[in-house]
């Protein structure tokens, strides 16, 4: 970790919701690891990303909000991302939705 004080970080949280799901604390605890790293001479990117299942593929999409900058990223799919098949397990059958949260990601460090 020390080679990384004064270095540009991103971190990718990947955040399973649930009913007890707390967004603002959430938020407020990736906000307080970014202030550590930032106090340490980092500049610090965090993405949260989540899952919605929805009931049929033709709503699959990702979306795309910023709180308190932090950038969050919801993914709403047909399948949930677990079980045997591997390719549902690892997001491989999500792999366009992916794709475009981290081609937004690339842009904002432009």
């Amino acid at each position: 970790m020390l080679r990384l004080k004064r270095k540009n970080i991103t971190f990718l949280y990947h955040h399973r919701a649930c009913n007890t799901t707390n967004e603002p604390l959430l938020i407020s605890h990736l906000n307080e690891l970014k202030e550590i790293y930032e106090h340490r001479g980092n500049r610090v990117n965090i993405c949260v990303f989540t899952q919605r299942i929805i009931p049929s593929n033709q709503e699959r999409k990702v979306e795309k909000h910023i709180d308190s900058e932090i950038k969050y990223y919801t993914f709403y799919t047909y399948e949930k991302w677990e079980g045997a098949n591997q390719d549902v397990f690892w997001a491989r059958c999500d792999d366009d939705l992916i794709q475009k949260m981290i081609d937004d990601i690339k842009s904002s460090h432009r």
